[in-house]
């Protein structure tokens, strides 16, 4: 997949992306606290752009380019990146970050590492 500033932003670019995030805004995340039976679960139901919009994000590496791009300069590669994709839609941002910064936590322990 071409992970590129100006693949990049023709996709951001795009009705799809714009319609997706408008679905994805106009439909926040609701709490569903208990099932049918009055049971605690606890379960965050998100619209189904919401789950479009994460799919073209993680798709294309945006958690962990800096990891997997080679060379110098994948930390930066991937900040701008994050950065383009966020001018379409920033409720990606948060689990795209706490994915990437995930894999310092788990290669501070080498058991969860070597998983």
């Amino acid at each position: 997949m071409d992970r590129s500033a100006g693949e990049l932003g023709r996709v951001v670019t795009t009705e799809r992306i714009a319609r997706l995030a408008r679905q994805a805004n106009a439909h926040t995340p609701q709490l569903v606290s208990h099932d049918r039976y009055g049971r605690r679960i606890d379960l965050v139901e998100y619209h189904p752009a919401y789950h479009d919009l994460m799919t073209e994000a993680f798709g294309r590496g945006l958690h962990s380019l800096a990891w997997t791009a080679a060379g110098p300069g994948a930390f930066s590669a991937r900040a701008a990146l994050c950065y383009l994709w966020n001018q379409a839609e920033n409720g990606t941002a948060c689990p795209m970050t706490m994915s990437f910064a995930a894999r310092e936590v788990l290669q501070a322990d080498p058991s969860l590492a070597a998983e």
